[in-house]
């Protein structure tokens, strides 16, 4: 009997709290109306839900494709009802744009917004457009991932033509700061970084799409190598409108800026404070105001190959972020991380040795995929090369690379315990 009523009672109850004429079945729920289902049905990892709290307190992970706010937990301060969405954004509160996660932190946020007080994250699936409000992400804007979470070979769900409005905001800034800061450095046979997703999809793609159409701008590197670049910020020269498209000085002054440069110094300390830094600074953060950005955007054409080599001495991080629109090249165009089996190094300058030296093997290969970045901290042991590319694809990429304004040598790379 009870058997029979019970779902009777159930339907009666979810009426009554969804507002909806519900009919349900002895042997089972095959009956129940499609509002019905939907509220009691789990919605996916990933589907477009509104807003939810994603970290219940500081230090736990936020999953999250949207943006993710950060801040004040309890509206009285510290302890009852807890902020929802719209009570947050009227509080002190800091915001970052992610694709998968990111730690609940003071640290992965860059401040505290509000010290002394207990603050969880909240995640809302939208992401910032040029105005800084929020819009619902579409299945375009974003990379599409295979299982592992890497962008398949076709399809990857960016059309450089239609890209909108190309403003970068302050949350484009802050999405690679806390790509960068979130990312650990690769420890072995040096310290190094790959990161994919680099940069928010929506600027990836207008950097696709303001590339140079043609090669007309592009100079050879040197002869014999078949990489052609554009300057476009060195010490004495920034990018020029005359030049390239306005979107380009806008590009130096927020990626090519103090705020990128700190942040991948910050990441790459223990390679670089090794060197012999002048006693007239208390070490190599103090060093910092010393460096500067020399960026490229670089084109390189079947049959391009580097040999193994360690980089020179001027330059204190290397930083390089590759511009495919698919992966064509993704097995095979990327930078080798290459060991020295027998300990080789080159103290001063950084010629280009040998492919055909077994002495060397290659430890990783960074996939030469879309919105990704490859950087280390040039030492003596930093052996690092490119495959030759033997398809006819170009390869677009940009060369950005942290200087020293002084003739400061590299040195000895870190040396860490097998565990680390």
């Amino acid at each position: 009997m009870l058997m029979k009523t019970a779902p009777k009672h159930l339907a009666a109850i979810l009426s009554m709290l969804l507002g909806a004429s519900v009919k349900l079945e002895v042997a089972g729920f095959s009956g129940t109306s499609k509002k019905v289902l939907s509220a009691l049905k789990p919605k996916p990892p990933g589907a477009l839900q509104g807003w939810r709290v994603c970290a219940p307190a500081e230090g736990h992970s936020c999953s999250c494709r949207g943006t993710v706010y950060f801040g004040q937990k309890h509206l009285q301060r510290t302890h009852g009802v807890t902020t929802n969405l719209k009570q947050l954004k009227q509080l002190k509160h800091k915001t970052a744009i992610v694709e998968d996660q990111i730690e609940c932190s003071a640290n992965a946020f860059g401040a505290d917004p509000a010290p002394a007080l207990i603050k969880h994250c909240l995640c809302d699936e939208g992401v910032f457009d040029s105005t800084g409000k929020t819009s619902p992400i579409s299945k375009d804007s974003l990379l599409t991932t295979g299982s592992r979470g890497s962008p398949r070979a076709s399809g990857i769900g960016i059309n450089p033509s239609n890209v909108g409005d190309c403003t970068i905001t302050r949350e484009d800034i802050q999405y690679t700061v806390n790509k960068l800061v979130n990312t650990p450095v690769v420890k072995h046979p040096y310290p190094y970084l790959f990161i994919q997703n680099i940069f928010s999809p929506r600027l990836y793609g207008c950097m696709l799409s303001k590339l140079p159409k043609n090669n007309k701008k592009y100079q050879s590197l040197q002869q014999g190598v078949k990489r052609f670049v554009i300057t476009l910020a060195n010490r004495l020269k920034k990018a020029s409108a005359g030049n390239l498209d306005q979107f380009w000085n806008e590009w130096l002054q927020a990626f090519g800026g103090e705020e990128l440069k700190e942040a991948y110094l910050d990441k790459f300390q223990d390679t670089m404070s090794l060197r012999n830094i002048p006693k007239a600074y208390s070490g190599v953060k103090d060093y910092y105001r010393r460096t500067y950005w020399k960026t490229k955007l670089s084109r390189d054409m079947e049959g391009y190959e580097i040999g193994p080599h360690t980089d020179s001495n001027d330059k204190w991080v290397t930083v390089l972020y590759y511009l495919p629109k698919d992966d064509t090249l993704a097995k095979t165009g990327g930078t080798c991380v290459v060991r020295s089996k027998s300990g080789k190094v080159q103290l001063e300058n950084s010629d280009w040795m040998n492919w055909s030296d077994t002495d060397f093997e290659v430890v990783f290969q960074a996939p030469f995929s879309p919105n990704s970045v490859f950087a280390f901290s040039p030492c003596y042991g930093s052996w690092h090369a490119v495959r030759k590319v033997n398809v006819s694809v170009q390869r677009d990429s940009i060369q950005s690379f942290i200087m020293g304004k002084d003739k400061i040598k590299k040195s000895h790379c870190p040396r860490y315990s097998a565990i680390t």
